[in-house]
């Protein structure tokens, strides 16, 4: 028979072929090479752990639930092979988030936020492990609406600011979380300047930076009254029209702008333009829901 180094090299040659397929998108041609190596020698952990990853990357983008299971079902068969691998454990943390935010079955976010509690005992200080569970955590709290585990989520993220305090993406969570926190508690604006503090500072580090310009803008507008307060009105538009220039197609929260500032024109022009180029939000401010002035 072949050598174990032999079968190796044999397991890694469909790897590679297996991976080229996948970047070509030709996805299921990729997972029958998977599964035809993986017949060879069950238990290679590299492909394995390549094979899972995939099903899982496929079934986010597609929004597929079986294929989402299914790597599960080889993430496990990996972790059996290396109990102890952090890339095993997070990938199938990671799988059981995105089942949990497909699915909206909590059952799937309390066992992912298992795992990455055991992964944190193991490496305490990986970014990656706390911004995913952070993640998992804040999904959860959307589904739940709930104070505590936003509360939960803030503690994840500044543990994150303390190794790293100029991460951009995670100055930007804290604030959304925060912003969430105040409208759960129907706070007054001098909380939502510790919450503006943040969005200042990476936008200090990344002046164009799209995901915290529209992360700020809809914290802005998610303020009852704001269009009240010429101060935050004016910060709103020029935030709005820096995003316009760095994502032209994002007009969403802009013609919510030119709606509260009663421009129903300008909010039309842009509201139609976002929902042309398919970039409305999922969520839609209410307070458009009930604009007369604007189409149905």
């Amino acid at each position: 028979g072949l050598s174990e180094k032999s079968i190796n090299e044999i397991m890694w040659a469909y790897d590679q072929q297996a991976t080229s397929l996948f970047i070509q998108e030709k996805f299921l041609e990729s997972f029958k090479l998977y599964e035809q190596a993986l017949s060879i020698l069950p238990v290679h952990f590299g492909c394995l752990c390549n094979y899972s990853m995939r099903l899982a990357k496929y079934g986010e983008s597609k929004e597929d639930i079986p294929s989402l299971q299914k790597a599960l079902n080889y993430h496990e068969k990996s972790i059996q092979v290396q109990t102890k691998s952090i890339i095993a454990l997070t990938n199938y943390a990671h799988t059981l988030y995105h089942l949990g935010k497909i699915s909206k079955d909590i059952s799937y976010f309390s066992k992912s936020v298992e795992f990455y509690e055991s992964l944190l005992k193991l490496e305490s200080d990986n970014i990656k492990i706390l911004q995913g569970y952070a993640g998992v955590l804040f999904e959860w709290a959307c589904l739940d609406n709930k104070k505590e585990l936003f509360e939960k989520v803030l503690l994840i993220y500044q543990q994150v600011l303390n190794i790293h305090p100029n991460d951009i993406t995670t100055l930007v969570n804290y604030a959304n979380t925060l912003s969430i926190i105040i409208q759960i508690e129907h706070s007054f604006l001098d909380k939502n300047n510790v919450c503006f503090d943040y969005y200042e500072k990476a936008l200090t580090l990344d002046p164009e930076n799209s995901f915290t310009l529209e992360s700020y803008s809809t914290a802005l507008l998610n303020i009852k009254d704001y269009e009240k307060h010429e101060e935050l009105s004016q910060k709103a538009e020029n935030i709005l029209k820096k995003l316009e220039v760095t994502e032209p197609n994002k007009t969403y929260n802009l013609g919510c702008h030119y709606s509260r500032t009663n421009q129903p024109k300008l909010a039309e022009k842009l509201l139609l333009n976002a929902e042309k180029h398919y970039a409305l939000p999922k969520n839609a401010f209410k307070h458009l829901l009930e604009d007369i002035r604007l189409p149905s």
